[in-house]
């Protein structure tokens, strides 16, 4: 049965101006835009629950399919930078909001064009992988593509029908090279300088490592908010590598409230 799912279109047929964008605001259009990146294996769709958060708030939202993702043809390069130069051509925004790939793909966007963003938000965003992360997250990102729905929602039983949909959706539509080339081809990848020096106000979200997975070291970031005051970690007890929908009404209101307060 279909819970209303709305499959996102690829990143280069979704503009501020094009007819892409039409019905993503609900029309109080004050708050600024923003741009929505997903995780690897999934697409747009997964994250219906922050577009629909925004967009209650006044956001103008549009979200992009990543490179290989959401029915895009394969990428020639899974390295960071190409992520990176496949996104900043979409524009600039008054907020970004990226979760895991899609969360590591903005902090590097943002120290590479400046500007690109005023505000970030970044939900268990990596920013950095070893061997040890790679042995462990490359074969369980390939076999979740392959999940039926049952599989996802008893992985995930805090997850309501329609994040079971999305998910089952916008896995069937990521390309397995893609994913696993971004592990393969990103295995020195380390954003922790970058994270000490990213210049706009950054709210970091993260699940509970100590109940639940999570690719947060709670550590590093801790000492990252001590370098950078820029920066606000928050972690959602009792939640995963997806806070916002294992906890939604926690995510939301931290996220919200952060927004409100950063103004």
């Amino acid at each position: 049965m279909s819970l209303g799912l709305r499959l996102g279109p690829p990143m280069n047929a979704t503009t501020r101006d094009g007819p892409a964008s039409a019905g993503y605001s609900d029309g109080m259009g004050n708050a600024g835009t923003a741009l929505l990146l997903h995780g690897v294996g999934s697409g747009p769709a997964t994250l219906w629950r922050i577009r629909e958060w925004l967009e209650g708030s006044g956001w103008t939202v549009e979200d992009a399919a990543l490179l290989g993702h959401g029915g895009r043809e394969a990428a020639p390069s899974h390295s960071l930078d190409a992520f990176v130069a496949d996104v900043l051509p979409h524009g600039d925004f008054d907020l970004v909001v990226g979760h895991s790939l899609g969360g590591t793909v903005a902090l590097h966007a943002t120290t590479v064009r400046p500007g690109w963003t005023k505000r970030l938000i970044l939900v268990e965003p990596a920013i950095r992988l070893d061997e040890a992360l790679i042995e462990v997250a490359k074969p369980s990102e390939l076999a979740e593509l392959r999940w039926t729905s049952e599989e996802i929602a008893e992985h995930n039983p805090r997850w309501d029908a329609r994040d079971v949909e999305a998910k089952l959706a916008e896995a069937a539509r990521a390309r397995p090279e893609t994913v696993a080339g971004l592990f393969d081809e990103n295995r020195r990848l380390d954003l922790e300088d970058e994270a000490a020096r990213v210049a706009v106000p950054t709210l970091v979200i993260t699940g509970d490592r100590t109940t639940n997975y999570s690719i947060i070291d709670e550590s590093t970031w801790r000492r990252l908010e001590g370098v950078n005051p820029r920066l606000e970690f928050v972690p959602v007890p009792g939640t995963g590598h997806s806070p916002h929908r294992d906890a939604p009404s926690a995510t939301r209101a931290i996220m919200l409230g952060w927004l409100g307060t950063t103004a």
